[in-house]
């Protein structure tokens, strides 16, 4: 979060981000910066990213915990264990999307054995760990899914809420054979066996924190490499 202040003067807010103008002692190398990133944004925008496994974001499962202060550390559970999951993708390389259940109630639909949200289509969902409720559409679009020859994988136990209200539907479109229960550790693993048309290969001594993002072009593709960690190279 950061912005350009008009004014200090006043306590209008309760945090206080850096300011970036003139009055900072390195603005006139700002543009070096901002130039890199400008260059780095615009390659980065070309084409198109082309996921296959949606994640769905356990935001309605989030919402239940938010009000009551005496669960706030089931909510933080929630966060920290969905976080955990994403972190371990990345670090496998997997190529995924994070799916909002609105968006996906509002856009969703089946083609063929895939689930289509928007222009995006996915062969295979994941549910994180501690989802207990989804919306009622996403769930009536997964039994869909499943039906049409879909997968799904799942962190845990099946959500036992749609829309807030307990119900056996999670239980059971967990009984259909492409659905299947998995230790979040296990995951990436499982993921990675499937055919991306992309492998990275790291040394084995290699300790950098690595990340990619993978372009779709009309004429061939663009792989962003990115080591985050400031010590060890990758």
């Amino acid at each position: 979060e950061h912005l350009s202040y008009i004014t200090i003067r006043g306590a209008r807010k309760r945090d206080h981000p850096q300011s970036f103008s003139y009055h900072t002692p390195w603005w006139k190398a700002y543009h070096v910066m901002a130039s890199y990133f400008t260059r780095l944004s615009l390659v980065l925008s070309q084409g198109e990213q082309v996921n296959h496994v949606l994640l769905i974001e356990p935001t309605t499962t989030a919402w239940m915990y938010q009000a009551h202060s005496s669960q706030r550390a089931r909510l933080s559970d929630i966060g920290n264990r969905f976080q955990d999951l994403v972190l371990s993708l990345e670090q496998a390389q997997i190529e995924y999307d994070i799916g909002c259940e609105d968006i996906i109630a509002r856009h969703g639909s089946i083609k063929d054995f895939m689930l289509k949200v928007g222009k995006s289509k996915y062969d295979m969902v994941v549910l994180p760990p501690l989802t207990e409720n989804l919306n009622a559409k996403v769930m009536d679009l997964l039994e869909a899914y499943l039906k049409a020859g879909g997968a799904v994988i799942c962190c845990g136990t099946p959500p036992e809420r749609i829309d807030g209200r307990l119900s056996e539907r999670g239980k059971k479109v967990s009984q259909h054979s492409g659905w299947k229960r998995l230790d979040p550790v296990t995951v990436p693993g499982k993921l990675l066996i499937r055919p991306t048309g992309l492998t990275i290969l790291r040394d084995e001594g290699d300790k950098g924190i690595l990340f990619h993002h993978r372009r779709q072009m009309d004429d061939g593709q663009f792989l962003f490499l990115v080591n985050t960690s400031i010590n060890a190279p990758s």
